[in-house]
This record gives C-alpha cells, structure tokens and sequence, in this order.
C-alpha cells in the first residue's frame, strides 16, 4: 500500500466513524471482518442429515464468543484464500454444533452426497471456518461487485444508470 493509499483509507474510516457516530474501531472490524477459525480435525463418515449429507468438523476457539455458538452458519474457505494469497472462494458451508473446553465442533454439509464428496476433496486441515457475526458479508460483497461494474461501465465510455431497489 503507497502512503497516498494508506491515508486514503485512514480518511475512509475516519468517515465512517464520523458516519456512524458511537461505532469504535473494534466495533467496525466485528462488522465488516468475519471471524476465522482455523479447521483443526474434518471427519472420514459421510452422513445423511434430514436432507443434506454431512462430515463432522473441529476448530479451536481461543477466545469466549457469543458467535461461536450452536446453530450458527459458515463457510470453509482454502487458508491461502483467508491469507489474501488467492481469491476468495468457498470450498463448503458449515454449521457449529457444539463450542466448549475451546474447541468448535459442527458438521460441513451439502444437499447432495456427491456434491458433498466432491467438495471435501478441496477441503484441508488448517483451512478456514468463515463467521459472518453480523451478516453483512453477502450485501457487501455484492455492492463492491456492483460498484465495481459501475467502474468498468464508465471507465469505457457507457452511461450507467444504477436502478432504485424494490
């Protein structure tokens, strides 16, 4: 990051807080940031599940979260990927069962047994369990991709008109 950059985004979240007064720095990076658990241990038995087809996993929890709780949702992602050394790409969802004694426990499933199958041959120990705390994560990520095309419209000469939200 160039030092015109750096102060771009020192000025980008000084915006924000000034936007969203009362908002802390540390409540921004909850907001904006999913937690991340590293996947310690994934299961070898497939299981039927309702509907879905399941494989238990394990992650360690080094600090006390009503996040990591049972019932919430996630989505395992490569460790390169959570590092920034390739795009971000979910490998499978998961959901938490159990957090307790440190360790997070849940299951990565799949509506299909061979969907699942096939999935889990891209999934490693020490990948990443995605938590979005507050779910902002999908509308964000679909406003930077809109924003983005907004860009590449412009940038060639079209005219973009951005339509009003139903």
């Amino acid at each position: 990051m160039t030092e015109q950059e750096h102060e771009k985004a020192l000025a980008l979240v000084e915006a924000l807080l000034r936007r969203f007064r009362g908002a802390t720095l540390d409540m921004l990076e909850e907001v904006l940031l999913p937690l991340q658990l590293p996947i310690s241990a994934v299961g070898q038995e497939i299981k039927k599940q309702g509907s879905a087809w399941s494989v238990d996993f394990a992650a360690p929890v080094h600090e006390e979260s009503p996040f990591i709780a049972r019932g919430r949702s996630g989505k395992v992602i490569s460790c390169a990927s959570a590092g920034g050394d390739e795009n971000w790409c979910e490998l499978i969802k998961a959901r938490i069962h159990k957090s307790e004694n440190g360790l997070a426990t849940g299951e990565m499933h799949a509506a299909r047994k061979g969907e699942l199958e096939e999935r889990l041959q891209s999934v490693r120990v020490g990948d990443i369990l995605e938590v979005d705390r507050f779910g902002i994560t999908a509308k964000l990520e679909s406003a930077l991709t809109e924003a983005a095309l907004v860009q590449h419209g412009l940038a060639r000469g079209y005219k973009v008109t951005r339509m009003p939200e139903t």
